[in-house]
């Protein structure tokens, strides 16, 4: 029996929409996906157990926004190793992604074959 190596992966995206689009787009026998819609709570997440491996994120969110988020996880036990990837429409992406240390970045409106080919490459790390 071949069994599959899954990977755990968590979106943190304020936007109904997208959260489904990229469960949708993510959701494999290999990538265990799971949504949070802040960062707050994507921490709650985390700190009841979760280890991602690859976290994407918004930068711009309700209650929590991404740069506190990443200083959060940074901290946390459960996801201090996770990748770390942006996704968010803010002006100056690459240059805010490398100030914060990132592992990648991806530009709203997200293509999907990009967004699978970010997580499979640094799920795989």
């Amino acid at each position: 029996m071949n069994l599959v190596q899954r990977k755990t992966v968590l979106v943190v995206e304020d936007s109904i929409a997208l959260r489904e689009l990229f469960f949708r787009a993510l959701k494999s026998p290999s990538n265990e996906v799971h949504l949070a819609e802040n960062g707050a709570e994507a921490i709650h997440l985390i700190e009841k157990g979760l280890c991602p491996q690859v976290i994407l994120f918004d930068l711009t969110m309700p209650t929590m926004g991404g740069a506190e988020f990443l200083l959060n996880i940074r901290k946390s036990t459960n996801a201090k190793n996770a990748k770390t990837i942006i996704i968010s429409g803010v002006h100056g992406l690459a240059t805010k992604a490398k100030e914060m240390g990132v592992d990648g970045f991806l530009k709203k409106p997200v293509d999907l074959n990009m967004l699978c080919e970010q997580v499979k490459k640094y799920a795989a790390d």
